[in-house]
Formats: structure tokens, C-alpha cells, sequence
């Protein structure tokens, strides 16, 4: 198997980050706070998925300034995430048993096994359930939270901000010296699609590869 020509840079979801450390391989999710102001994860639960608009703001490594990418997000229970970019037309899906990188430029399919797929998902999770391992929450005035890493399990503090709704605005973490900013919009909620949903198949032409 050749290897990838995998970018160098990092998944959504962030490093999100949310490709965006460990998440829920086999282990359950603590419960959220009941005093926790985040609310989509109580959404989720009642409607089955979420979805929403977002703009992803990193730095450029060859200009020195930002890139902003769109593109939309759908997150289902328990531990399901999927992001399409818009203009490049790539997608990446990211569940407990690993997840996908769909590249048309490249015409690859990067696969992920679980512990690949876990720090980027880690980010996605914390939105999805109020919690995820290795992450404490800390809430302040203005409705923002601060994510804060416990025992190395990744960046030392990202921060969160809600709406008067208590979902998600905007997630910034840490990326290496530089930080990747998501800003959400337009949430909706309706019934789950399934687990088949957040697979994605190899198209015709393109190489199927494992992330390195």
C-alpha cells in the first residue's frame, strides 16, 4: 500500500480541531453538568441529530495570514461527527471505531483507525454530550466556557461560547502555535440518519490509504 499524500494540516475537527486525545473507544462519557450552559447535547438526545453551518479559520503557512474554509457539520449519539467542506468538496467522518478523509484533489480516501480518529474527535464529542475524558469545564460571565486539558490529554485550554440557547457559537483550539477557529450557525435538529451516514465508501478511481 503507498502511502498517503496526506496534507499537513490538521483535520476539522481540529487538532480539532472539532479535528478537533482520547474520546469514548469503549469507555462511556461521563454525564454532563446539570449546571453546564451548553444545551446542544439535551437537543441531540431529544431529536436525534444536529446540524449546523460553520467557518473554519486557520493560519496559512505559506502566507503568514488566515485561511477561512465553510462547510457544514452533522453530529448524531453516541460518538458520531461529519464535516463537509464546501469548496473543496472534501468530508470527513469521524465515529468510535475510526472514521474517513474523502481528498478529491488528491483522488484518495484517507482511513483512520480509532486512535487517529480520537483527538479530532474528542472536540465534537465535548459538544455532543457537555463532556468528554481528559477535559474539565469551566464556565464564566458572557456565556463562554473554558476547556481545560487534565493530565495531558491534549491542548492545555480551548474556549467555547454559546448563544442565549446554550449552543455553540464558536470553538477556538489550540493548534500547535497557532489556534483554529470555528464559528457555527444556523443549527437544526431533526430525526438520525445511522451509523451509515458517517461512512464513507472509496469512489471509483480513488486509492483507499491509512493514515500514516
Amino acid at each position: 500500500m503507498n502511502r498517503p499524500l496526506v496534507p499537513r494540516r490538521v483535520v476539522a475537527v481540529g487538532s480539532v480541531a472539532f479535528v478537533v486525545a482520547s474520546a469514548l473507544l469503549t469507555l462511556a462519557l461521563p454525564a454532563a453538568s446539570a449546571t453546564s450552559p451548553l444545551r446542544l447535547g439535551a437537543r441531540l438526545k431529544s431529536a436525534g441529530r444536529a446540524e449546523c453551518s460553520f467557518v473554519r479559520i486557520a493560519a496559512d503557512v505559506f502566507s503568514g495570514g488566515t485561511q477561512s474554509t465553510r462547510g457544514r457539520i452533522a453530529l448524531e449519539r453516541p460518538d458520531r461527527a461529519r464535516l463537509d467542506f464546501l469548496g473543496s468538496g472534501e468530508r470527513v467522518t469521524l465515529r468510535g471505531d475510526g472514521g474517513e478523509w474523502l481528498q478529491p484533489k488528491l483522488r484518495q480516501l484517507v482511513v483512520f483507525t480509532p486512535e487517529r480518529a480520537a483527538g479530532a474527535r474528542r472536540w465534537w464529542q465535548l459538544l455532543i454530550d457537555g463532556a468528554a475524558p481528559g477535559i474539565a469545564l469551566e464556565t464564566q460571565p458572557g456565556r463562554r466556557v473554558i476547556l481545560r486539558s487534565v493530565g495531558g490529554a491534549g491542548p492545555d485550554s480551548a474556549t467555547l461560547d454559546l448563544d442565549a440557547a446554550g449552543l455553540p457559537t464558536r470553538l477556538r483550539v489550540p493548534n500547535g502555535d497557532a489556534i483554529d477557529e470555528y464559528r457555527f450557525s444556523r443549527w437544526s435538529f431533526g430525526p438520525a440518519r445511522g451509523a451509515k451516514a458517517f461512512r464513507l465508501p472509496t469512489p471509483a478511481g480513488f486509492e483507499r490509504v491509512e493514515f500514516p
